[in-house]
């Protein structure tokens, strides 16, 4: 009986987890182009009731396939930003207080990516097509370590944002 009891505590305690990470809206603000660049402004929105933290990849998190950014045109084609000469396989990453965010609920957090516009692949056409953009942030496949409590560890997808190249 015991053992039935610590089970179902277990499970309710995951459930409760997984129901607070899957709170976290990942929302496309804004894509500024510069002149052979975008800027790429991006926000964590969470909407639970409990506090998550967030592991804040930056460029380095493409290459490992942590952070997916695509671009989609008119006629269905899709280009993958990446910034990287070869794909990084890590074994863990190591969390800490600098490259991660605690959001409280209801609370926002604002990110930006810079990227050149030939680290897509293949090249985007320039002034000829709008672009769909959505992101991808792969939490669930990650071995983390360090200070882990409360962080997320899902796969959180963006809106899709319209742009125009």
């Amino acid at each position: 009986m015991k053992k039935i009891v610590y089970i179902l505590f277990f499970l309710s305690l995951v459930t409760h987890k997984i129901d607070a990470q899957d709170k976290v809206i990942l929302r496309i603000e804004k894509v500024q182009q510069e002149k052979d660049s975008l800027l790429l402004t991006f926000s964590f929105d969470n909407q639970g009731d409990k506090a998550v933290r967030l592991f804040k990849p930056k460029k380095k998190g493409i290459c490992c396939s942590i952070v997916n950014i695509y671009f989609t045109d008119e006629q269905g084609k899709e280009y993958k930003v990446f910034p990287c000469d070869e794909i990084i396989d890590m074994d863990k990453i190591t969390v800490d207080c600098k490259n991660s965010v605690y959001l409280e609920s209801k609370e926002k957090f604002y990110s930006i990516i810079k990227f050149g516009l030939k680290d897509m692949t293949p090249y985007l056409d320039k002034g000829r097509n709008v672009y769909n953009v959505n992101m991808k942030f792969n939490y669930r496949d990650v071995n983390f370590e360090g200070e882990v409590e409360g962080l997320c560890r899902t796969l959180i997808k963006s809106n899709c944002y319209n742009f125009k190249l």
